[in-house]
């Protein structure tokens, strides 16, 4: 895509939440309210993991810092704040991770449906979008290759474009193999 989140475009979010006319920075405090009243954004992680999680909160926390949203980290228990974003509970933000176990792209057709926006386990960050839904069929019963394809892109520049969800770093694991004795070695 040639856009994405991962650089700083501070001018660019300021000027969009001014040209909405519901945003407006409060002199006294400095940060934003929302048509007049005030509000925050507290971004949760694992307490278990400061370094990583935590420092990934914090980066979240500035980067609304510099849109003039009040926002603030909290640690806290794991099991308690996935359980209340797999029951569609009260929290602003979270940063957890998702592991992908196959290449399969069917999870595209589960973790954001519309119809599963208020279902335990299902679609956690309660995303609706109609433009989404129309691709899961031919994302599930495309009869080619080429059908499938043309779905899964789709439904991941809708995603790209609203963001539900925010990939903010993939691990990356080595895996050693001789390549002296075999040859055309693919995972």
């Amino acid at each position: 895509f040639t856009s994405h989140y991962y650089t700083d475009q501070t001018a660019i979010g300021n000027a969009l939440l001014d040209a909405t006319g519901d945003f407006a920075v409060d002199p006294g405090t400095g940060f934003r309210t929302y048509k007049g009243t005030p509000f925050d954004i507290e971004i949760e992680y694992a307490s278990s993991s400061p370094e990583i999680a935590g420092g990934t909160a914090q980066i979240g926390v500035d980067a609304l810092r510099r849109l003039h949203i009040d926002a603030e980290t909290r640690a806290a228990d794991f099991n308690e704040y996935i359980s209340r974003l797999d029951s569609h509970g009260d929290y602003d933000m979270v940063f957890y991770a998702v592991n992908f176990y196959s290449n399969d792209v069917d999870w595209l057709a589960y973790s954001y449906w519309s119809e599963y926006a208020d279902v335990e386990y299902q679609n956690p960050t309660n995303f609706v979008n109609s433009s989404y839904d129309d691709w899961r069929d031919q994302l599930l019963y495309g009869t080619s290759y080429e059908d499938v394809y043309e779905a899964a892109a789709e439904m991941q520049k809708i995603l790209q474009y609203n963001v539900p969800r925010l990939v903010v770093y993939e691990n990356t694991y080595m895996q050693g193999y001789r390549n002296d004795q075999f040859t055309g070695h693919v995972e």
